[in-house]
């Protein structure tokens, strides 16, 4: 299965293989619409971490925004996020992306966790097991920073007004 990006001239290939994470979340309202899950690929031949929030359909992405350095964000014609490529993501992350639970150069394999708390209505995406946010750095997108370490690492992603710029509106 393939999709061509908008404004992309390059097809990528999304495994038929696809991995959900842990999520916690402090009431039933879910940020993900009728989706209760964040869904992520790793492509290793582009050093690619997606992170899905949407079950992507065709026609669904309507633009692609490059929102910091190395992050692209995808949104549907509403607006409201589909999904974040984070690019050269193995410089990028305190993780690693093999298929292996050991500690490889250092780096903790990815664990990709959610937290949503319908109080402050966020959402973090954690992507390592030490679920901390570190310091926020804004991106263009006012609704989206990234946690970082103190080597300026990504280590979660932390979204505002998630229900409202992650769910379907009006449903």
């Amino acid at each position: 299965m393939s999709f061509l990006r908008p404004n992309d001239r390059s097809i990528q290939v999304i495994p038929h293989t696809k991995k959900t994470v842990q999520h916690r979340s402090s009431s039933e309202k879910q940020p993900c619409g009728e989706r209760n899950d964040v869904q992520y690929r790793a492509y290793a031949d582009t050093d690619t971490l997606s992170i899905f929030f949407k079950k992507v359909a065709p026609g669904l992405i309507s633009h692609t925004e490059d929102i910091a350095p190395g992050i692209l964000a995808d949104y549907s014609d509403a607006g409201q996020l589909v999904s974040l490529d984070l690019n050269l993501a193995s410089m990028h992350t305190p993780c690693h992306f093999f298929d292996t639970t050991d500690v490889v150069n250092g780096k903790q394999p990815l664990a990709l966790s959610w937290d949503f708390n319908s109080d402050s209505d966020q959402l973090t995406v954690f992507l390592t097991n030490e679920q901390r946010t570190g310091h926020a750095e804004q991106t263009e997108d006012p609704h989206i920073s990234m946690g970082t370490d103190d080597g300026g690492l990504w280590q979660a992603i932390i979204i505002q007004n998630a229900s409202g710029i992650c769910s379907v509106r009006g449903k």
